[in-house]
């Protein structure tokens, strides 16, 4: 019983290894380093302290990051509100919707980390920039569906720079 305990305990660390690096590719941090956590909870505390209505799940899923700086269980928490119940709870079906969701987690945390960058005081310049983008898409003679697939390609492009260049951080 004791081995078959002790087996269990490695695939859950390796499972939670997994979904740390899921998140480290979906919020473009390196989570394995102190660093990469401090700069994460600095990001969820921005978001947290922004003026607006979060999601409920977003929220919790915000507070969980905002102390990923700390030790403690933060990855099994926010695995936890990915699933919708406790990692201690959970079957087969529950790992594959933990996957998922923590993308679109992510992704929802994204847009919101975006809304509080320009709500915070020196936000100015991304919405003149945004104007800016919108101006020179409006020029290019595209249509709206066609304007609108650029933004989602350099959404997409965005998205796919490494933690360690420019970007979120």
């Amino acid at each position: 019983l004791g081995n078959a305990i002790e087996e269990l305990k490695g695939r859950q660390a390796r499972l939670l290894a997994q979904f740390r690096e899921t998140l480290s590719n979906s919020l473009n941090a390196d989570l394995s380093s102190p660093d990469g956590r401090a700069a994460v909870a600095l990001r969820a505390k921005k978001v947290l302290g922004a003026q607006g209505a979060l999601d409920l799940r977003v929220r919790r899923f915000a507070q969980v990051l905002s102390e990923a700086d700390k030790d403690g269980d933060w990855i099994e928490s926010a695995c936890g509100i990915a699933a919708g119940r406790p990692i201690k709870d959970w079957g087969d079906p529950d790992v594959g919707r933990c996957g998922l969701e923590l993308d679109g987690l992510c992704e929802q945390f994204g847009q919101a980390e975006a809304f509080a960058t320009v709500q915070a005081p020196g936000g100015t310049p991304v919405k003149s920039t945004a104007t800016t983008i919108l101006k020179n898409l409006a020029s290019s003679g595209l249509d709206i569906a066609q304007q609108r697939a650029v933004l989602l390609l350099a959404l997409k492009e965005l998205s796919e720079i490494s933690p360690g260049g420019s970007g979120h951080g």
